[in-house]
């Protein structure tokens, strides 16, 4: 795990700098997250949407002080990042993202407040939004099926770019052949994968290892993306240091969870006609583990999950158990 950790160390290093631009107040919650040992990547993340709910106050986020963070600003920040713009398309911000936001901005008022720099945390006047991204998958009844699978991948073709095609299809592979989430996907690291023994480990989530077993044709696949992927990294010139991330934009940095969630949509609306997140892809994968075995254990063992009946919530049926229910007590009766 030394390019983890050689990754780690970098991102630890451009948090500090980038904290050491902003306001005091700012560095100092920084600090305290970094002392309650959040992983770097997650300081990253609340330290852009802190900056992000700061420039909204002033474009100059060294400017703004304490006095400047009021129940007014923080709730139509809020309102703000409920809608997006894609393609000139104005599209709603999922409920992850808006409960991450919230979070974030709950911990850093919190800590404010907690310091006594402001009256109270504005963001709990606010309802934290719930995640129905796991209801929804049932509610909706998406059952994603192998033939879905086959269609996504062949979505792949349509991308011109012979290069991107290949890390677009690695991708989607091991989306489909792991079930792994979206925010480990998007920190997966070239290290991490151990081609002699054909398995990908990886930490989730913090703290959580997990291990996962490579079959042939996403040992090909994955192959055939770091084939070019320095190609990739190095497009128009680019100088920056290559950090380790398995899958890489051009631009050099590994993609964000944003960028993953992009592509995934853009090729299950091509094959499917509606776009599908990564999210259901890892519905997807419970689904076909259980339609095939029967065995939700064995799903739950696969997918990683702690409790089995998280592991429910992600599994969509083909809808024939009334009818199998029959057929059995007919032949019992």
């Amino acid at each position: 795990m030394n390019g983890r950790l050689q990754s780690e160390l970098s991102i630890e290093l451009r948090n500090d700098d980038k904290a050491a631009t902003m306001p005091s107040y700012v560095f100092d919650w920084y600090m305290n997250l970094k002392a309650s040992r959040k992983t770097a990547a997650t300081c990253r993340d609340y330290l852009r949407k802190v900056n992000n709910f700061l420039s909204y106050i002033n474009a100059n986020v060294a400017k703004v002080t304490t006095d400047d963070i009021t129940e007014r600003k923080v709730t139509g920040y809020f309102i703000s990042i409920q809608r997006k713009v894609v393609n000139g398309e104005v599209m709603s911000t999922s409920d992850s993202y808006q409960s991450t936001v919230w979070s974030c901005l709950d911990n850093f008022l919190g800590y404010l407040l907690d310091h006594g720099m402001i009256e109270r945390n504005y963001i709990r006047g606010v309802s934290k939004p719930r995640n129905h991204d796991l209801d929804r998958i049932n509610e909706n009844r998406i059952l994603l099926t192998e033939d879905d699978f086959k269609r996504i991948l062949s979505a792949v073709n349509c991308e011109s770019d012979s290069k991107l095609q290949k890390r677009d299809k690695a991708l989607l592979l091991l989306f489909m052949n792991t079930g792994i989430r979206r925010t480990a996907m998007s920190n997966v690291m070239v290290s991490d994968i151990d081609f002699e023994s054909r398995t990908l480990r990886i930490i989730d989530k913090g703290t959580k290892r997990h291990e996962y077993v490579l079959n042939t044709e996403l040992i090909r696949t994955l192959n055939d993306w770091l084939s070019v992927r320095e190609v990739v990294l190095r497009k128009n010139n680019h100088k920056a240091k290559d950090e380790g991330y398995l899958f890489v934009t051009a631009n050099g940095g590994g993609m964000s969870d944003e960028t993953i969630s992009y592509t995934v949509e853009k090729y299950t609306k091509i094959a499917l006609g509606h776009s599908v997140s990564p999210h259901k892809l890892r519905s997807g994968y419970c689904s076909i583990l259980y339609n095939k075995t029967g065995d939700i254990e064995f799903v739950r063992r696969a997918v990683g999950h702690s409790r089995v009946d998280t592991t429910q919530r992600y599994i969509v049926t083909k809808g024939s158990e009334k009818e199998k229910a029959a057929e059995i007590m007919e032949g019992l009766l």
